[in-house]
């Protein structure tokens, strides 16, 4: 696991003050304590830190090239089969220097070209450069669980882990670095852009299952090389209900399996929920040693710090508790949203900080249960948000925070792109198997930068056991009666845990972690300061802030009571987010200090 960034210069030019990417590399360098490094020649430049979890000797330091010189590569995740590709280019004649995933991969692609990515199983994202061709390629993962980002302008190219890198890039060139005003109103509906768009102009992300390849001319060539059909994946697999249990109990187990590979120390992050549960359960089945869990609990809130305990005892784990609050919940925001690379899409993001930061004193990765409630149709919502009522229709502005009409009263007048939400409405919009997919590739994705940002942001690397591939397909055909029946959802994931908790545990009324951010927004003690932010003349004068509204709206949220759905705090924590993210990464291009 690493963070890398790079440049790509375009039609002769090069970059000639190398000391560029170093200070690039370095504002990232929490995702990789362990080692650092550097290869440019003006042209091109790679730089990776790097958190060493496969082969932990200097062997597996990044950037890695061909006994020839002609590839270089830096690469950021885990592949799980890197042992069965490595095996197969021994047989074709590959002579390796590491026992790490990344030389497996560069090899890899070097011998069968990026065509081959696909055989790749795992979280990732990479960038490689072709010397002889003077092409860079861009690969990330099917369900974009590592992030990569792109910004062109002109004559360059910049690409990486995270968006900070670039800044001294933008700095030192002069690169034009702005607010995107077109993304701003979808960002304010679903608290992230989805698709490629970021509040960034000329910053991209790179698809899900997506590949890059830039010529020396700057001419971009691209491609999915894997896209969640729901039709084929139905077909090849066309699970019924009888055996359907043990079949993705079995593939579940092989994905924890495959979880488990690493050279560094590992646990679970337990939440007490059913996922999680799950997932400990699998764990200890499969290992031999005594395993770290760690938990988030609401001290004087209601929590599943007992169910937590629970699980634990049960398994005899190792298990670390960790307290949050309204004082210490906020002394984390400012370097969260810098973490983040983004607004913060909600507030579980400094939690799952803290929980990182903790659990980073004795393991380096942690199993996790994200994902599982978006693959196997795990949630449940309000009337006019739920998904799999047979009387409602999937559509473009589900799954929002705020009403259209709450945007449009405090901002002027922007437009709302939701060409990308409109382009995965395909097929019966009743249909369960699509409503996970548009959950895959749009509210999935906030939850997975947010995973890899907290984490990585304490030099964890988290892997996600519901997120393979084969067990996402396995979902897609599955009958309906297997993943919701009536209320009941993620039917067949309680069924394979009934062999490991009883139904008491598995069954009862879903608790869940919500923190009480209303009450604590208007605590004027500790969020005080963060909130008056909203009050200052920087954020009122902002071209799409309609002022008057604005400051009618600030009065009502500290003189009125408030709802949970459609909230009024829940308004404050979008613009704050929005303003945080503003300030740091395209004005003052710094982390703010409260």
């Amino acid at each position: 696991m690493c963070g890398f960034v790079g440049y790509y210069c375009f039609n002769g030019t090069r970059l000639e003050n190398k000391n560029i990417l170093l200070h690039g590399v370095d504002a990232i360098s929490h995702r990789g304590p362990d080692a650092s490094g550097v290869w440019q020649d003006g042209l091109c430049g790679l730089a990776a830190n790097r958190l060493a979890i496969q082969d932990l000797s200097a062997a597996g330091d990044q950037p890695m090239m061909t006994s020839d010189g002609r590839y270089r590569i830096v690469f950021n995740g885990e592949i799980y089969n890197f042992r069965e590709l490595r095996r197969e280019l021994e047989r074709a004649g590959t002579q390796f220097r590491s026992r790490t995933d990344t030389e497996v991969v560069l090899h890899y692609l070097s011998l069968y070209g990026v065509e081959a990515v696909g055989k790749l199983d795992g979280m990732f994202a990479l960038a490689c450069f072709d010397s002889h061709k003077r092409s860079l390629t861009l690969v990330r993962d099917r369900f974009g669980v590592k992030p990569l980002y792109t910004y062109k302008f002109g004559k360059y190219l910049l690409f990486g882990s995270e968006v900070k890198s670039f800044i001294p890039f933008v700095c030192h060139l002069n690169l034009p670095w702005e607010l995107n005003h077109s993304s701003l109103m979808e960002y304010t509906l679903f608290r992230y852009n989805g698709g490629t768009k970021t509040l960034i102009n000329n910053l991209s992300r790179v698809g899900c299952g997506s590949v890059e390849i830039y010529g020396d001319n700057g001419e971009l060539n691209s491609f999915e090389y894997y896209s969640l059909n729901i039709g084929d994946t139905v077909a090849k697999q066309d699970l019924t209900s009888l055996g359907a249990e043990e079949t993705v109990h079995t593939i579940f187990r092989n994905s924890i399996k495959k979880r488990l590979i690493s050279d560094a120390p590992l646990g679970v992050a337990l939440s007490g929920g059913v996922d999680s549960s799950l997932i400990l359960a699998v764990a200890s089945e499969l290992s031999s040693k005594s395993i770290d869990t760690y938990s988030i609990t609401l001290p004087g809130h209601q929590d599943e710090s007992s169910y937590q305990e629970f699980v634990a005892k049960r398994f005899n784990t190792n298990h670390h508790p960790i307290p949050i609050d309204v004082s210490t919940f906020p002394q984390h925001l400012a370097k969260c949203v810098w973490l983040n690379d983004e607004p913060l899409f909600d507030p579980q993001a400094i939690p799952l900080f803290l929980l990182s930061q903790h659990a980073s004193q004795e393991v380096k990765v942690l199993l996790g249960g994200e994902g599982a409630d978006e693959v196997f149709a795990g949630y449940e919502y309000p009337k006019h948000l739920c998904y799999y009522s047979s009387t409602r229709k999937l559509h473009s502005l589900i799954h929002r925070y705020t009403r259209v009409s709450d945007i449009k009263n405090i901002f002027n007048p922007l437009s709302l792109d939701l060409n990308f939400r409109n382009s995965l409405l395909r097929g019966d919009t009743r249909d369960i198997n699509n409503h996970i997919r548009f959950l895959i590739y749009t509210f999935l994705q906030p939850l997975n930068n947010r995973l890899d940002k907290m984490s990585m942001g304490s030099g964890l690397e988290f892997r996600e056991p519901f997120l393979d591939h084969e067990l996402v397909e396995a979902s897609i055909a599955l009958p309906q009666n297997m993943k919701v029946v009536g209320k009941a959802t993620k039917v067949v994931l309680k069924k394979i845990s009934e062999n490991y908790y009883p139904k008491s545990h598995i069954y009862r009324p879903k608790v869940g972690f919500s923190l009480p951010l209303n009450s604590w927004l208007r605590n004027r003690k500790y969020f005080g300061q963060y909130v008056d932010i909203l009050s200052e003349e920087r954020f009122l004068s902002r071209e799409f802030i309609n002022r008057k509204e604005m400051v009618e709206f600030l009065r009502r949220f500290n003189t009125e009571d408030d709802s949970f759905e459609y909230s009024m705090g829940g308004r404050v924590w979008i613009l704050l987010n929005l303003e945080l993210f503003i300030r740091m990464f395209i004005e003052d291009k710094k982390m703010l200090t409260i």
